[in-house]
């Protein structure tokens, strides 16, 4: 929703009028996306959620992962030359997708690979989710801070 949010105010195809309105509306997903992070998180480890994939599957799902880390690292790079406040909230968005795919991956590796009863599975899945949802909540704050400073 977010990278459909920032092409259309680039193409002029949204409702918001400045970068103002746009940065802050990102902010406010971002911090929706922590939120759901924190959900997932929370019900995988009570409930003990997790799906048992094949290989082929595996090597999948690890593949699309670090393409996603790999893309979201050359954008970050890119991006930190850049001073247009679009091409920095993109940046953004990667970085959370990145950090949700690699979640994902982590907890399809532990299902496949692992025990999902063990307490330091669960203990690992925890500490993740916790660092993503920090990192998230930071991008978010960043976001909306920087939303309040721009005066067009």
């Amino acid at each position: 929703i977010m990278r459909i949010m920032v092409v259309g105010f680039v193409y002029k195809k949204t409702s918001f009028k400045t970068i103002k309105e746009l940065l802050k509306n990102s902010a406010i997903c971002m911090a929706i996306s922590a939120i759901i992070i924190v959900g997932i998180v929370v019900m995988t480890i009570m409930n003990s959620i997790t799906k048992s994939y094949h290989i082929y599957v595996m090597i999948g799902i690890a593949s699309f992962s670090f393409f996603t880390f790999i893309r979201s690292i050359i954008n970050y790079i890119k991006a930190k030359k850049e001073k247009y406040d679009v091409m920095i909230l993109f940046r953004d968005i990667n970085l959370i997708a990145c950090i949700g795919s690699l979640l994902s991956l982590q907890r399809s590796m532990i299902g496949t690979f692992g025990d999902v009863t063990n307490r330091s599975s669960s203990l690992m899945e925890a500490i993740a989710g916790l660092a993503a949802v920090i990192f998230i909540s930071l991008l978010a704050i960043s976001t909306y801070k920087k939303s309040r400073r721009i005066d067009y």
